[in-house]
């Protein structure tokens, strides 16, 4: 799998991404579909679509798990909180930065039609206290689709996708539509 950042991409992607000045570092940093498209052609990237790696809900079937409305996530930054609440009429989890609904530039909220938080070990990089997430391997995980909670597990070899699976080691379908993943330390407070 290819990468686009902004900070290891060079000059091959440098026009993918840009900031603005009405936020602060990191949460200036914005880049659209059709840059990065652009910049995936002229790295010369394979577009292909890969096929599906996930299996999805009908949408007439419920999701499995205990009733849990509202997600918090508990960040080191207290500003960095965020919130998750289910509204069942949209079958959507909106988005909440803080306790304010956290907004497109467009003045959109934020949705999601499922939540993952993957729990996921770390090393320290230097002394300002930033991390290198472990991204690969196994842990465990919350699963928040259709305003229930599953208590998973998640499993990355090198170089392929992650699969979530549930206490019996069956693989989690998800409900159709956007997923966010909330990639937290294990000791990162969650509350449900």
């Amino acid at each position: 799998i290819n990468n686009l950042d902004e900070i290891n991409g060079g000059s091959n992607v440098a026009a993918a991404f840009w900031r603005v000045t009405e936020k602060a570092k990191p949460h200036n940093l914005y880049s659209s579909s059709d840059s990065l498209r652009r910049a995936a052609i002229n790295a010369k990237y394979d577009l292909s679509t890969p096929p599906a790696q996930r299996g999805e809900l009908p949408l007439i079937q419920e999701a499995e798990g205990k009733v849990s409305s509202d997600i918090t996530v508990f960040y080191p930054n207290k500003l960095s909180m965020v919130r998750y609440q289910y509204n069942k009429g949209r079958m959507l989890y909106e988005r909440f930065m803080g306790e304010q609904p956290h907004m497109t530039a467009k003045g959109e909220q934020l949705t999601a039609a499922n939540v993952i938080v993957q729990y996921v070990s770390y090393q320290y990089i230097d002394g300002d206290g930033r991390l290198r997430l472990i991204m690969y391997g196994k842990g465990k995980a919350l699963i928040f689709s259709g305003g229930r909670v599953i208590n998973a597990s998640w499993d990355k070899p090198i170089g392929k996708f992650t699969k979530y699976t549930d206490a019996q080691g069956k693989e989690i379908l998800l409900a159709q539509g956007p997923t966010w993943i909330e990639v937290v330390t294990n000791a990162t407070r969650i509350e449900y």
